[in-house]
């Protein structure tokens, strides 16, 4: 991961390029930087640039910092730049990106010629914190697990690119219940008890992969829908223009068949053998 240093001034006037990451660190008493909004993740910190706490002004760089850092940076690593600011540029923010370097075996020579008074309790706070995250990862795998990670079925997310053209489509086709929306970014519907999350542009659920990757609408897994008389509800949808994948199979186990909504996304219609649906 490429590391740049700047001063608030200098990281508020960049533009990053590619899958990029900061750590904007403000003095306690300022507002938060204004930064570009291309920046794939901001971790926000603020302390003072001090070294021991001298007035009940003062932040000193701790534990709970370090921590950020080090989980923000962990979540990250996939990322092409990781971009550091303070005030100055010249203390908090070289003494940030040392201790990663300390951390990650990263060179660091050329950094601490550059920026001379980096702040040293900042980079041995963040250093030290290794040990603490080291015992707590220890201990997690000695540790018998008690509690599943799973606790349930939530939802199925599919990604869309206008969630009320999907909503009107779910609700007014399918007879799904509109449950809540946020347009033009979210929507869930459900039926039965299934809850199906529509993401839109600009939704958390619809945000681009640590290496740039999007998410699309489309592919072959699909929520299956319990219908009666598959026939007649094939004639239905072909009557409304609804996009069928294919014609009607039949199997041992019943009968399918495959549509689309809006947007691609593939939906399966599935009669069970003998009509026995619930």
């Amino acid at each position: 991961m490429e590391l740049r240093i700047f001063s608030r001034e200098g990281a508020e006037r960049y533009e990053p390029q590619g899958v990029e990451i900061c750590i904007s660190i403000s003095d306690p008493s300022m507002p938060a930087a204004r930064l570009s909004p291309r920046f794939a993740a901001v971790l926000r910190l603020g302390f003072s640039d001090i070294v021991a706490v001298e007035s009940s002004a003062d932040v000193l760089f701790a534990a709970a910092h370090a921590g950020a850092i080090v989980a923000f940076v962990e979540r990250w690593r996939h990322a092409e730049r990781l971009v550091v600011h303070c005030h100055a540029g010249v203390s908090r923010s070289p003494a940030v990106a040392l201790g990663l370097c300390d951390r990650h075996g990263w060179p660091a020579a050329g950094l601490e010629e550059d920026y001379p008074y980096w702040n040293r309790w900042v980079r041995q706070v963040l250093v030290g914190h290794r040990d603490e995250m080291d015992a707590a990862k220890e201990d997690k795998m000695a540790a018998p697990t008690t509690q599943p990670i799973a606790l349930g079925l939530w939802g199925v997310r599919y990604q869309v690119r206008d969630v009320q053209r999907s909503i009107a489509f779910y609700t007014g086709t399918l007879g799904f219940h509109l449950d809540q929306q946020y347009l033009p970014a979210f929507g869930q519907v459900s039926i039965g008890d299934l809850k199906l999350i529509l993401s839109g542009p600009g939704a958390s659920g619809s945000r681009p992969m640590p290496d740039g990757g999007r998410q699309e609408p489309g592919g072959w897994n699909r929520v299956i829908l319990e219908v009666k008389d598959l026939p007649a509800r094939i004639a239905e949808l072909k009557r409304q223009a609804v996009r069928l994948r294919n014609e009607m199979e039949v199997g041992p186990g019943g009968k399918q068949v495959q549509l689309e909504d809006p947007d691609g996304n593939p939906i399966e219609l599935f009669e069970p053998a003998g009509g026995a649906a619930r």
